[in-house]
């Protein structure tokens, strides 16, 4: 007699279906870091002024819009151009510190909120806010240079008059701020995504991505319940 069980021709039937489904849907909605291209066309521009001028650049890579800051002080922007990428871990200081301070924080953080232009003078230790013209944004921007460079050569280039005039107090307070910022409570999820973008001879940046891994509920229903159960 022939099975009735449309699955039937199938070992373990219908429940092997809906396994091999669940399992496509999960490769579909892996890792989305795999979306980014090797090389990618960006636009940037500076936003603000003075020690508060932040450069921004932007990607739009596979459907996914991508935001970042630069990673080397005193090199020339190109207001576009075209960079290889390549991923920084999620585990890594700098991701934890621009997820932190630029996602995780809300309608608070540091990169898109009405805060963003917000002077850290009390949070560098300095008896206010408008002790320094620096601003929330632009100490994202100093955490994914000093990342890059290093504290002794970040140091040392942003305080230099030629190729960044920050004060040497300031600079220091910027630098101590990030070697001493404890992330260990920390926990980047998996749908955030921070890469590091090479643009050749132009300025060099990251930039990062968030979206929330989800998941999707597949519900069953057919006229015949011998089917969906």
């Amino acid at each position: 007699m022939k099975s009735t069980d449309p699955y039937g021709n199938l070992p373990g039937g219908k429940k092997s279906v809906i396994c091999v489904l669940a399992i496509l849907m999960m490769m579909f909605l892996a890792d989305p870091s795999s979306a980014m291209a090797d090389k990618v066309s960006y636009t940037a521009w500076r936003e603000g002024s003075a020690a508060g001028e932040t450069t921004i650049f932007s990607v739009v890579s596979e459907g996914t819009t991508y935001t970042g800051t630069c990673a080397r002080q005193g090199v020339a922007m190109s207001p576009s151009g075209t960079a290889a990428v390549s991923k920084i871990s999620n585990n890594s200081k700098v991701a934890k510190l621009v997820y932190h301070y630029a996602i995780e924080l809300g309608g608070s953080n540091w990169w898109t909120s009405g805060h963003k232009t917000d002077k850290v003078g009390t949070i560098l230790g300095m008896p206010s806010d408008d002790a320094t013209n620096v601003t929330k944004r632009a100490m994202i921007e100093c955490f994914c240079q000093i990342y890059n460079m290093g504290a002794s050569s970040w140091y040392s280039t942003i305080t230099n008059p030629n190729s960044g005039g920050m004060a040497t107090d300031t600079a220091a307070r910027i630098r101590d701020f990030y070697q001493n910022e404890d992330v260990s409570n920390i926990s980047v999820p998996g749908g955030f995504e921070i890469w590091y973008a090479d643009a050749g001879n132009a300025q060099p940046f990251i930039l990062w991505a968030y979206n929330p891994v989800g998941y999707v509920k597949v519900k069953k229903k057919s006229g015949g319940t011998s089917i969906t159960g």
